[in-house]
């Protein structure tokens, strides 16, 4: 087992406590919160024919937020259309703010 230290994007200080969203032997996802200035981070750790790599990115999402969105429904172009529409439409705009 290989151990990857990661550093908080914001701070530069050793993420520790991750929670695992995903992992197989090749691949690890993972969510931390810093100790230091509770920045989220979503990191991802790889193994490739290179070796080892991390690919760790800023989030404003808490570990359940992170949950519930890769979980949900996929929103597709259409849906954002639909929305466009009922925001510019008054008439269907009041129909669903009272429904």
């Amino acid at each position: 087992t290989v151990q990857v230290e990661i550093g908080c994007p914001a701070c530069g200080v050793k993420l520790s406590g991750c929670k695992m969203l995903e992992g197989n032997d090749d691949a690890q996802l993972s969510h931390y919160e810093c100790a230091t200035c509770s920045q989220y981070s979503v990191a991802l750790v790889y193994q490739s024919q290179m070796g080892i790599a991390s690919v760790v990115v800023m989030t404003d999402s808490c570990f359940d937020d992170v949950v519930r969105l890769r979980t949900g429904k996929v929103i597709t172009p259409d849906d954002v259309i639909g929305l466009h529409e009922v925001l510019h439409d008054d008439a269907r705009m009041s129909t669903w703010l009272q429904s």
